[in-house]
């Protein structure tokens, strides 16, 4: 009986944590879906309900921290190009303009900086090491100085912080 215990508590943990994956990886790929497909309205919707409606996994886990995640999705981390990135900023700073009530698409285009300056860190290709932290320093700079002018806006979404 113990055995049976320890069997069927192993099994219900590993179905619990795999509904649990399963449920966050649906979130992210929602979002990217979304923002993708320009379903912006949608989107906007779905991560400020998650935050008013203060939802979480089963785990506990906060629905619109996992939904930020998602976005994290909607850039091509592996992309060098610097006018793949130029778009994608250009994109999402144009949405910034459509929606300007909603701090959604400001916090898209500040992670969207940061991350602009982390593809300068993590190309090891890079024969100019000096160049390219330089770059670096000054995208990442340039992200958080956006944070800063967009504190008004965007403070009441704790993803700002």
């Amino acid at each position: 009986m113990k055995y049976l215990f320890m069997i069927l508590s192993v099994v219900l943990t590993d179905f619990a944590f795999a509904s649990e994956t399963l449920g966050r990886n649906e979130i992210s790929k929602t979002v990217i879906n979304l923002y993708k497909t320009n379903q912006y309205e949608v989107l906007i919707n779905l991560i400020d309900g998650y935050l008013s409606n203060e939802e979480r996994t089963s785990s506990g886990i906060w629905k619109h921290t996992l939904a930020y995640g998602g976005i994290s999705g909607v850039f091509n981390l592996q992309t060098t190009s610097e006018e793949y990135w130029d778009k994608q900023l250009d994109k999402a700073l144009q949405l910034t303009e459509k929606y300007p009530q909603s701090s959604v698409f400001y916090l898209i285009h500040a992670d969207g900086l940061i991350r602009k300056a982390m593809m300068y860190r993590t190309n090891k290709e890079r024969d100019d090491i000096n160049g390219y932290k330089d770059k670096f320093e000054q995208s990442l700079a340039k992200g958080h100085m956006y944070l800063r002018q967009i504190k008004g806006k965007a403070s009441k979404d704790p993803r700002w912080y």
